[in-house]
């Protein structure tokens, strides 16, 4: 086994105190899933339903980053363990803004070109199925 955060080598280390880890995240990730699609099959108002499912995703990104990665700031590592995490959610936000502002700037572009609510596709007027 290894010590969280610090890849030395722990013989002395127990593997129940991981097992426990793993199965307490499984079991928290398990109850948060089943709470958010029981939120969204519940008679709740649509604003009520999506604060519930943001906070049941908000606590399962914590649980999932304490008990399945290990990080927690006890440890003397925690502040590059923190550093990274914030590095990744940039880059994360960066990724999903950009594809986010470049596909409604597409879609924007789209319904110009089409003159709003046009057709997409008009026959000639000298086609064959036009009238004589």
């Amino acid at each position: 086994m290894t010590k969280p955060n610090t890849g030395e080598l722990d013989p002395q280390g127990n593997a129940a105190s991981e097992i426990r880890s793993y199965a307490t995240g499984f079991v928290i990730s398990l109850l948060l899933t089943v709470g958010a699609f029981a939120a969204l099959l519940s008679d709740l108002p649509t604003t009520w339903k999506i604060a519930l499912i943001c906070g049941a995703a908000l606590v399962q990104i914590v649980a999932h980053l304490r008990n399945f990665l290990h990080l927690s700031l006890a440890d003397a590592q925690s502040e590059e363990d923190l550093l990274l995490v914030l590095f990744s959610v940039c880059l994360l936000a960066i990724m999903a803004g950009g594809t986010w502002y470049i596909m409604s700037d597409l879609g924007g572009r789209m319904h110009q070109a089409s003159g709003g609510d046009a057709p997409m596709h008009r026959a000639p007027a000298g086609g064959p199925g036009a009238r004589q």
